[in-house]
């Protein structure tokens, strides 16, 4: 196997994070096989190493790919998804009492209604008529709930540094009112299997 320079430091990296940024086709996959070997090599268990992909056909791929390269190496590290991840996380805590036992929904069609109910329910009040949202405004309000999401500084700040315009205003308090009604029917969704988690772990300090 021919490895640049570059590649060689990123496999033998030994203290601290790292942080690295490449472009498709640049040997990623490669790199980071490697790199899961040489800390095998160099006696860490398997079940300390995390390997965290995006999607299903990125880990399935890389899966493979340690097979293929690693298999002489023993136990393999797992590899997994974020929404994996955060499954495991959601059980974890609410075995522990810090998360409520609500029901994963897997449905688009389910948040798209709920998006839809409370976005109209805000933007009538706010606009004080009776008029209904377009659906290009319903859409643009699903992307605000999952950049919501992916932070910890809630509806009203990401709606600020987004730099929405003025006519979602509305947004704000759909993004709550969102909130309490997916509570009250006990549901998750897939963004919530990372944010929350990571909103129990921030309140608990164990």
């Amino acid at each position: 196997m021919n490895l640049t320079d570059e590649q060689l430091r990123i496999i033998n990296h030994s203290r601290g994070h790292a942080r690295v940024s490449a472009v498709a086709g640049s040997g990623k996959t490669t790199t980071m096989v490697a790199r899961v070997g040489r800390l095998l090599q160099q006696g860490t268990s398997a079940n300390l190493i995390m390997v965290l992909m995006f999607n299903k056909s990125a880990r399935d791929s890389f899966a493979q790919s340690m097979q293929n390269r690693l298999s002489s190496a023993g136990q393999l590290p797992a590899v997994r998804t974020f929404p994996s991840l955060g499954m495991r996380l959601v059980q974890s805590f609410t075995k522990r009492g810090a998360l409520p036992a609500y029901s994963l929904v897997t449905e688009d069609y389910v948040q798209e209604k709920l998006a839809r109910q409370v976005a109209n329910e805000m933007y009538r009040l706010e606009q004080k008529n009776d008029g209904w949202l377009a659906g290009d405004e319903v859409e643009e309000f699903l992307a605000f709930i999952d950049r919501v999401k992916s932070t910890v500084t809630g509806a009203a700040e990401v709606f600020k540094k987004l730099k929405l315009s003025s006519r979602y205003s509305y947004f704000i308090k759909a993004y709550e009112l969102f909130e309490k009604v997916r509570k009250q029917r006990k549901m998750r969704f897939y963004a919530d299997l990372i944010h929350e988690p990571l909103m129990a772990m921030r309140a608990d300090s164990e």
